[in-house]
């Protein structure tokens, strides 16, 4: 994910990274991700508000079997890119209600291109 990251905020510089949750891998993101947005466990009350704050749902794992993230966000019409992995590819139609992906740079590209188009951050 960092590395992701760093692609895409290469060309929108005004991006912001929020990560909602906990988990084994915090302490290695918080460091790996300086200037990302933590916020923690999120109540599950709190969760709409949360997506719908988003522009985009980026789920970088290629593991889920079946992501609730996924369906939380789709339902609340937040974009969702995911790898193209069973799970994802289970919920999402690739280009009607997300984006699947085979590769980091493709997740990169196409998130880059949706935020362009979609976000407002207009374009370099």
């Amino acid at each position: 994910m960092p590395e992701l990251y760093s692609e895409v905020k290469r060309q929108i510089p005004g991006l912001t990274l929020v990560i909602a949750g906990t988990g084994p891998a915090e302490a290695n993101l918080r460091e790996a991700l300086p200037d990302a947005r933590f916020l923690g466990w999120i109540d599950h009350h709190e969760l709409p508000a949360v997506y719908s704050s988003a522009d985009l749902l980026v789920l970088p794992s290629r593991f889920d079997t079946f992501s609730c993230v996924v369906l939380e966000a789709i339902s609340l019409r937040t974009a969702c890119h995911a790898y193209e992995t069973k799970g994802p590819r289970d919920i999402l139609q690739n280009e009607v209600n997300g984006y699947l992906v085979k590769t980091r740079d493709e997740m990169a590209s196409r998130a880059i291109s949706f935020l362009f188009q979609t976000a407002n951050f207009g374009q370099p």
